[in-house]
């Protein structure tokens, strides 16, 4: 027999149990999950027999593997790599209900398609007679300085990057698998040729290179099993596989055709028919990753057909950031509100009604905003118009979706006392008189934290009797500990920690109980479940009403809400988050989490921590001692490096100029923007958490939101300003 076709079923075999090791792996790292507490991190899942059984069927798999690369080039081995993609995908639609639908059904017919025209035209491998002339090829300069690269790089995403955003984004796992996996099968097919060599009667196991190569494997082998199980835990199967088979492909190919100068074959033909291969087999797994969305069996291309580009790259951006359940509910919500607008309509006068509209269509309408940046008002009536139907309501604000907004009247519920890492309000006077004001507008939820003025807000609180004024409190717990914020009194989200910050803001505000308590940002070195059952202790003791979570990532949120869920503790209710009119990277991913979740948003810093006043220049130097943009403050240099750069400046340009035509302030516009024109609903419980320094200050602002809907062309121009703004915006989460 031909050696390309034993090394062809070596490498059919070898996907088969790859394939089939990930539906095992992926029920394993769950049951680790919920046993032994394994969160991404730590190799607890170790004690996983299912995992084991998972990780015994991939290491056959990649034995076979190694075996198939001594007898078959690796321009077919790794491209059949789209098969264990195919078996992955099946087997998780069949065994962890990660849905198929018609596109994955396509996908992997596809990927059988290129299968075998890279079966019938992959070029026969160079001789190789010894180890050795491998390990010569490998110290050729090209492919020194590849093996350099890949070093380098994977150590600075390992150290650097993993611990920011290895849980945000797969690719960053994947990235790291695929470079230095592509190294560990240069060293296989080594391998595999010096027992083929060996076998046939000329041993190189009596040669120092067979070991190098064997050292290379083990090592580049232990790291991608690390970072590809962090993956696996993270992320979607099906999601992990595809973005595993085509970077780890690429790269191995490279690495290829580095090493061996080529791919061995001088034929037209035959390269075409490998590209052509390749690419099928890519767009076989695209496809596998879009039909994810297609959770009811139904081609999503058919049901929005205007603009399935903008849908695409919508589910692609949003699937990294959260669970299966927010892309179901995403899924839903797309069916449902485009039935609402191509199907249902009122009968009399045919015209589009959405102004009452589920959580789920919600979330449509997030992903559907995006058809309208490209399409125009124009292409979205138009359309409309094809299905027969008429746009009666289109807000053309920096929320362009379909819905009538010209009315919210949201209730402020929320006011912030003291500002944040250093209070400008000193005396129980004067804050009094704030509240005074606030109370007068018709509102009472006070919001402030442990860490607000070192703790001196919740003292003066305490000491204004708010129970008697019939306000409600909420504070927050930071975890403070070892960062810049750091003090005497600091803290983590260790369960000791969380009760006793609990209850030293309860002693200090003077109460037995809160409405509402907030873990204030996110301490990613204590186990979400550990914290979050102290939390579920503390409630049923009766010390606070209500959960919230403030500066967390979306995919972090979910992670809470399904955590909760899955124990039966208290889930939060409110997300407090920053968002203005220059700050709205939360609405592409985590608004559509919070709608899915039933969490409100409570947004601070409405006037951008006092830039979007209009109080600032670009070539100012001087600044009042102890405001947000002090530079002597480290408060002042934090919000100095998110705000004051050109871009930021010169998006307030553009608001300045379309607020003066109507004789408006910024600040006025801010909050008039964010009151009627952002994503911010009262039905959905929302908030706006007003800070300030002065009475005088409180009543402007109290008084701007008070105010009814912007001119149009002024919230056009806010939607100019974002579009500048946008490229510079810093993350929303800590």
């Amino acid at each position: 027999m031909d050696e390309k076709y034993i090394g062809l079923a070596l490498a059919v075999s070898s996907s088969f149990a790859i394939g089939t090791s990930y539906v095992f792996t992926k029920t394993g790292l769950k049951n680790a999950s919920e046993e032994f507490g394994f969160d991404g991190d730590g190799l607890s899942y170790f004690r996983s027999p299912i995992w084991w059984i998972g990780t015994v069927m991939f290491v056959s798999g990649e034995f076979m593997n190694t075996a198939a690369y001594a007898f078959a080039p690796a321009i077919l081995v790794t491209p059949l790599g789209a098969l264990s993609v195919l078996i992955g995908a099946v087997m998780g639609a069949y065994f962890l209900n990660e849905h198929l639908g018609l596109l994955g059904k396509i996908g992997c017919s596809t990927c059988l398609l290129g299968s075998i025209m890279l079966i019938l035209h992959a070029p026969p491998d160079k001789e190789i007679s010894t180890v050795d002339e491998i390990l010569t090829l490998a110290f050729q300069p090209f492919f020194v300085l590849y093996s350099l690269f890949v070093v380098i790089s994977s150590t600075y995403l390992i150290y650097r990057v993993v611990p920011t955003y290895g849980k945000v984004n797969p690719f960053i796992y994947i990235s790291i698998c695929s470079t230095v996996g592509s190294l560990s099968v240069m060293a296989v097919k080594a391998l595999g040729i010096a027992v083929k060599l060996t076998f046939a009667g000329n041993n190189q196991f009596n040669r120092p290179s067979t070991y190098s190569f064997l050292i290379v494997v083990v090592g580049s082998i232990m790291v991608q099993m690390n970072y590809f199980n962090k993956a696996m835990h993270e992320f979607s199967t099906s999601l992990v596989n595809a973005l595993y088979y085509v970077s780890f492909t690429t790269c191995t190919l490279s690495a290829s055709f580095i090493l061996f100068q080529g791919f061995n074959t001088s034929s037209i033909s035959n390269m075409v028919s490998l590209l052509a291969g390749f690419l099928l087999n890519f767009m076989g797994v695209y496809l596998l990753m879009m039909s994810k969305s297609d959770f009811n069996g139904q081609d999503n291309n058919n049901r929005f057909q205007v603009h399935s580009s903008t849908f695409a790259e919508s589910v692609l951006s949003f699937t990294p950031g959260l669970v299966g359940r927010s892309l179901h509910s995403m899924d839903r919500g797309i069916d449902r509100a485009q039935d609402s607008l191509l199907g249902t309509h009122d009968e009399e006068t045919d015209d589009i009604e959405l102004d009452q509209f589920d959580q789920d269509n919600y979330i449509a309408t997030t992903l559907i905003q995006d058809s309208y940046r490209s399409l125009g008002e124009a292409g979205i009536k138009q359309m409309a118009q094809k299905a027969g139907v008429t746009v009666k309501y289109l807000n053309l604000g920096t929320r362009p979706t379909f819905m009538i907004s010209t009315e919210v009247d949201r209730d402020l519920e929320s006011a912030c006392m003291g500002h944040t890492l250093g209070a400008r309000v000193n005396t129980i006077e004067e804050a009094g008189k704030i509240l005074d004001i606030f109370q007068k507008h018709g509102h009472s939820e006070i919001d402030t934290a442990r860490v607000y003025g070192d703790g001196t807000t919740e003292v003066m609180l305490g000491d204004l009797s708010w129970q008697k004024r019939g306000l409600i409190m909420e504070t927050k717990l930071y975890p403070n500990a070892g960062g810049p914020m750091s003090k005497a009194d600091s803290y983590t989200h260790q369960p000791s920690d969380v009760r006793r910050g609990l209850l030293t803001s309860l002693n200090a505000l003077k109460c037995d109980k809160i409405d509402m308590f907030y873990l204030h940002g996110p301490d990613r070195k204590t186990p979400f479940e550990d914290t979050l059952r102290e939390v579920n202790a503390l409630h049923k003791e009766g010390l606070f009403n209500r959960f919230g979570i403030s500066n967390y990532m979306s995919w972090e949120v979910a992670k809470i809400c399904e955590i909760c869920e899955k124990n039966g503790w208290i889930k939060p209710t409110v997300y407090q988050g920053v968002y203005h009119a220059l700050q709205r990277r939360i609405e592409d991913e985590l608004f559509p989490c919070l709608r899915h979740y039933g969490i409100s948003l409570y947004a601070f810093q409405p006037l951008a921590g006092g830039f979007l006043t209009g109080r600032y220049t670009r070539s100012q130097e001087s600044f009042e001692p102890g405001s947000r943009f002090d530079p002597k403050k480290w408060q002042g240099t934090l919000h100095r490096g998110r705000y004051w750069n050109d871009a930021y400046f010169d998006a307030l340009d553009i608001i300045k100029e379309a607020a003066d035509k109507h004789g408006l302030t910024l600040a006025e516009v801010a909050m008039r923007w964010i009151e009627h024109h952002s994503f911010m609903k009262r039905e959905f419980g929302d908030a706006i958490i007003v800070g300030a320094s002065s009475e005088r200050h409180l009543e402007e602002n109290l008084g701007d939101l008070e105010k009814g809907p912007l001119p149009e062309d002024v919230v056009e121009a806010l939607e100019m300003a974002w579009v500048k703004a946008k490229v510079v915006v810093p993350k929303y989460w800590h």
